[in-house]
């Protein structure tokens, strides 16, 4: 296991962080229904990055649709690196969950990510239009940026 370095953050990667020390981190912020954001550790996938401020977005990552109609399935086929965890498995983001992680913290909370340098995790990487459209949702979103919950 390799912490996920700051230069290595880009649009597209998935990364295992764990949202508990996030939370404990100054910077972190969600834009999700009160008491909905992720509370144990979970892939993210970090569709954009602000160089400008030095953070990044990204979605959390489930492996179960639920019943939950604002679960969106990845393509498999945008999938590359570790497949363990991750090729051939279903995957889905929820629309309306969003973290803005300073990209510092992300080495930080990142030491349970199980990919090497050169096996990270990438969605999209070839089609970065997809990640942009990905985020449609954010415009829409009605609620506001906060701290994480404790």
């Amino acid at each position: 296991m390799t912490a996920v370095s700051v230069k290595e953050v880009s649009a597209g990667i998935v990364v295992h962080l764990n949202p508990e020390i996030l939370k404990g981190l100054e910077g972190c912020l969600v834009k999700c229904s009160n008491g909905t954001e992720v509370k144990e550790s979970h892939y993210f996938l970090v569709v954009s990055i602000d160089s400008e401020n030095a953070n990044c977005t990204a979605f959390p990552l489930y492996s179960r649709k639920q019943d939950i109609r604002d679960r969106i399935i990845l393509e498999d086929s945008e999938k590359t690196g570790k497949a363990e965890h991750w090729i051939g498995m279903a995957s889905y983001f929820f629309k309306w969950q969003f973290w803005k992680i300073p990209l510092a913290h992300i080495f930080l909370a990142s030491f349970e990510d199980d990919s090497e340098l050169q096996t990270r995790r990438f969605y999209a990487a070839a089609n970065p239009h997809k990640l942009r459209d990905m985020t449609a949702a954010f415009a829409r979103s009605r609620d506001e940026w906060r701290r994480p919950e404790a």
